[in-house]
């Protein structure tokens, strides 16, 4: 039969499911990283791997909310 689709998480070859996307290493399974251009990131806990989606991409650190606990740039004269 080939290859059958099973949403955008499993594609089905033979007897065998692969998954498409993977799981965040800190949320656990059932919590899918977001594809994007540039890296791959979780909704859930905001845990980022920078590079490209489809090739092996290094581990990122969890970024914080937008405006908390950033340094400021330093302005010099």
């Amino acid at each position: 039969m080939g290859e059958k689709s099973k949403g955008p998480f499993y594609t089905v070859k033979g007897d065998t499911i692969e998954r498409t996307r993977r799981h965040c290493p800190q949320c656990g399974p059932g919590v899918w990283l977001a594809r994007h251009k540039d890296r791959q990131a979780c909704g859930k806990c905001g845990y980022t791997e920078k590079g490209a989606a489809g090739a092996a991409p290094e581990a990122g650190k969890p970024k914080g909310k937008p405006g908390k606990g950033k340094d400021k740039a330093k302005g010099g004269a």
